[in-house]
C-alpha cells in the first residue's frame, strides 16, 4: 500500500514536469496528496502546498495551465531551468557534471530515460520518472532482499542527485510562479514530499 501511494505521487509529479502535462495531472496530484495531508502538521510545506493547490484549482482551466506552464518554462531567457546542471554549474549551462552523473547512474541501473531529446537526464521530470519506475518495480517483488536493494538505490539517488539541487529549483519555481497559479503549491509539495519519501526508505 505504501509503495503504491509512493508510485502514484512520484509518477504524477513526473508527468507534470515531462511531456504535454495537463490540468488533469494537477488534479490527480491534489487527490493523491489529499489522501495523506492529514498525516502532516497544518503549517508544514506539504499542507500549505495542498491548500494553495486546492485554492488555485477552483477556477482554473486547461488554458490557464498551458499559459502558466509556457510562461514559466518556455519563454526564452526568462524561463526557469529544470536541470541539475543549470543550478549547479557556475555558468548555468546544461549537460555538465550533474548530467554526466545522472546518465551514468541510469546506465548502471538499466534505466532508459523517456524522450531524451526534450528532457535531459538530470531534469526534474526525468529524475522523478526514475524514482517512479524503480518504485513500480517494488510493487511486483516478493523477495524482501530485492526490495531492500531498490530502496537503498533510491536513497542513494536522492542523496547524490536529487537533493543536490532540489531546494534551488523549488525556491526558484515558488518565487517565479504567479499568485493564483498552480506551481506555487506544486513547488512546496514537490520539495517536502521528496524529503518525506526519502525518510520513509
Amino acid at each position: 500500500m505504501l509503495h503504491k501511494a509512493r508510485f502514484n505521487i512520484l509518477k504524477t509529479l513526473a508527468d507534470i514536469f515531462l511531456d504535454n502535462p495537463s490540468v488533469d495531472d494537477v488534479h490527480r496530484l491534489k487527490g493523491f496528496i489529499g489522501n495523506i495531508v492529514e498525516s502532516f502538521e497544518e503549517d508544514s510545506a506539504i499542507s500549505r502546498g495542498y491548500i494553495l493547490l486546492s485554492e488555485s484549482l477552483e477556477n482554473y482551466s486547461e488554458a490557464d495551465f498551458s499559459k502558466e506552464t509556457t510562461g514559466l518554462f518556455y519563454i526564452g531567457t526568462t524561463s526557469i531551468g529544470r536541470t541539475a546542471s543549470y543550478y549547479l554549474s557556475p555558468k548555468k549551462i546544461n549537460k555538465q557534471e550533474a548530467w554526466e552523473g545522472a546518465l551514468s547512474f541510469y546506465r548502471n541501473n538499466n534505466f532508459e530515460p523517456k524522450n531524451r531529446l526534450l528532457h535531459h537526464e538530470d531534469s526534474i521530470g526525468t529524475e522523478l520518472l526514475f524514482l517512479a519506475a524503480t518504485t513500480e518495480k517494488i510493487l511486483s517483488l516478493e523477495d524482501e532482499s530485492e526490495m531492500e536493494k531498490i530502496l537503498n538505490l533510491q536513497q542513494t539517488f536522492y542523496n547524490d542527485h536529487v537533493f543536490t539541487w532540489l531546494d534551488l529549483f523549488c525556491t526558484t519555481l515558488y518565487n517565479d510562479s504567479r499568485d493564483g497559479g498552480v506551481y506555487k503549491g506544486i513547488s512546496l509539495i514537490l520539495r517536502d514530499y521528496l524529503k518525506v519519501d526519502n525518510d520513509l526508505l
